[in-house]
C-alpha cells in the first residue's frame, strides 16, 4: 500500500462560520465527503496476549504501559467502584 500524501489543509474560520450561518438560513448547500475507514482489526485472545508478554518479559502494568493503556489491576478497581451497589438495611 502506497503512503498517503500529507496535503497542508488551509483553515479559514470566519469562511466556515460564514458558510455555517448560510446553511442555517438555508443559503449554503451542505457538502458530503464519504471517508473509507480501515477494516476492523480482528480481536487477539488472552492466552496470545499473555504468551506475548511473557515473552517481551513484561509484567502486566509494563505491558499495559507500552501501548498506554491502563493496567487490569487498576481497570478492575475503577468497574467495581462505578458498579451499583446493592442497597443494605
Amino acid at each position: 500500500m502506497p503512503k498517503a500524501k500529507k496535503i497542508e489543509i488551509e483553515f479559514y474560520a470566519n469562511e466556515l462560520l460564514r458558510c455555517m450561518k448560510g446553511f442555517a438560513a438555508g443559503r449554503e448547500p451542505a457538502r458530503e465527503r464519504t471517508v473509507k475507514l480501515p477494516s476492523p482489526v480482528k480481536p487477539i485472545p488472552a492466552k496470545q496476549i499473555r504468551a506475548i508478554r511473557l515473552g517481551l518479559g513484561c509484567t502486566q502494568t509494563e505491558f499495559a504501559t507500552l501501548f498506554n493503556v491502563p493496567a487490569a489491576r487498576r481497570l478492575v478497581k475503577q468497574r467495581r467502584e462505578d458498579s451499583p451497589r446493592p442497597f443494605s438495611a
